[in-house]
């Protein structure tokens, strides 16, 4: 696997103690991986018991993958019984299918994704969620 040049990667990670940031991803997945030149991801991790003040904001999450290079989208929410989640992926988004779990969701333009997925757990989606997300590609 260190010989690899091209990773394709979708992921949700229910449960962690901690949350699957830039940081991680640095330095346990890509520092292995030198021969690695293109890195597509979407990776969510949920249902991660923390204290809504210890909760990394979005730019402390996506900046070591933006350090070197990659360009990125994410965001991060506190729920409710110290519970929290992050979702970062890739830009451009090549993926045909998204899930979104919160109203941060920041949106964007994916014209890739054909399944769009979005679910709360804990609070109603809100009117501006659904400004952001009418710019997915709807020509198929």
């Amino acid at each position: 696997m260190l010989q690899l040049k091209k990773l394709t990667l979708s992921l949700r990670v229910c449960s962690r103690t901690s949350l699957i940031d830039g940081t991680h991803l640095v330095n346990d997945i890509l520092s292995e991986m030198s021969h690695l030149h293109t890195f597509i991801f979407n990776i969510i991790t949920q249902s991660t018991m923390m204290n809504e003040e210890l909760l990394p904001t979005p730019d402390n999450v996506s900046r070591p993958l933006i350090q070197r290079g990659y360009n990125v989208g994410c965001y991060t929410d506190f729920c409710q019984m110290e519970m929290c989640q992050c979702h970062i992926y890739s830009f451009p988004f090549t993926m045909e299918r998204m899930d979104t779990l919160s109203n941060k969701f920041p949106g964007g333009l994916f014209m890739t994704v054909r399944h769009l997925v979005a679910h709360h757990l804990f609070r109603p989606f809100e009117h501006d969620f659904f400004v952001r997300i009418s710019f997915f590609s709807i020509t198929k």
